[in-house]
């Protein structure tokens, strides 16, 4: 009997985070998110950023400080649905730009805290799932769960602990607090990884849970896999094709499959997957 644990999608959560904190605090909206009493917003970034100087280019500014442009503030139906922007915003970039901008009479470090809060949740939240070590030379320590009260477990504990009692303080689903849907979808990301933890893995460390492959990133590629061969597979299709890629160990490494999306590049999978051939003892240098 095999227990499943059905999460959710840790890029799609940040991206409703981010489009949230966009909605909020606008008279059209139908957020205008509280935290101790003190507002949250993107435009509230956006701020720190202009008072940065690295909104525009007048100043001669050609050395950036800050991983940020008009399209992180500026958006359109195409920018909400690109992950690496809403990243970009739920990082620790964004928490140095508040911090370093915030007191430019912009209200201060206090009006500003429940924010900085609620990025870094989100940005270790990131990192955990992507069990990521170093990134842009700050050093993360994240690495697979590989025992049911790893560190990271309790980390992710944090987290939803924190969600919680915001939604406790806003009293339920208020526009103070995120949306139902986002809010559960946090959860049950969070709550999935927990699951498999403390249900799969032993004390002794003698197996590992790689959380980034807990989103549906791994679905997605396979179906697109199936259809970059056939458009409009059968059952029986999909069977065969789920079949000989999961036979090749390190199909997964590639992303291109043939010449039509391999981006110019002159050799496809079929290539690096074939059969080494062996050489010779003078063609390897004699040794």
């Amino acid at each position: 009997e095999v227990l499943i644990f059905i999460g959710g999608d840790m890029p799609h959560c940040i991206k409703k985070v981010v489009n949230t904190l966009e909605r909020s605090g606008w008279a059209h909206h139908d957020r205008n998110l509280r935290r101790n009493g003190q507002k949250m917003s993107l435009k509230m970034l956006e701020k720190c950023w202009v008072a940065s100087g690295e909104s525009s280019l007048d100043g001669g500014v050609s050395l950036r400080k800050y991983v940020k442009s008009w399209q992180h503030f500026i958006k359109c139906s195409y920018s909400r649905l690109r992950v690496s922007l809403s990243v970009q915003i739920t990082s620790q970039d964004s928490v140095k730009c508040i911090k370093d901008n915030c007191d430019k009479d912009l209200g201060g470090l206090e009006l500003y805290s429940p924010l900085i809060e609620l990025l870094e949740k989100m940005d270790r939240l990131i990192d955990i799932i992507n069990c990521t070590r170093m990134n842009r030379g700050s050093f993360k320590g994240c690495e697979p769960i590989n025992e049911p009260f790893h560190k990271h477990v309790i980390e992710l504990l944090n987290i939803l602990k924190y969600l919680y009692e915001w939604k406790k303080e806003c009293g339920g689903y208020t526009h103070k607090f995120l949306t139902q849907e986002t809010y559960e979808d946090l959860q049950w990301t969070i709550l999935g990884v927990i699951g498999n933890a403390m249900h799969y893995l032993d004390e002794d460390k003698s197996c590992a849970m790689y959380q980034a492959r807990s989103g549906s990133d791994v679905c997605e590629h396979a179906f697109s896999l199936i259809r970059s061969k056939n458009v409009n597979p059968t059952a029986a299709a999909c069977r065969q094709a789920s079949a000989r890629s999961s036979s090749a160990s390190d199909a997964h490494l590639f992303r291109f499959q043939s010449g039509a999306n391999s981006g110019g590049c002159k050799r496809k999978a079929t290539d690096y997957l074939a059969p080494v051939p062996k050489k010779s003892k003078m063609e390897n240098g004699g040794y």
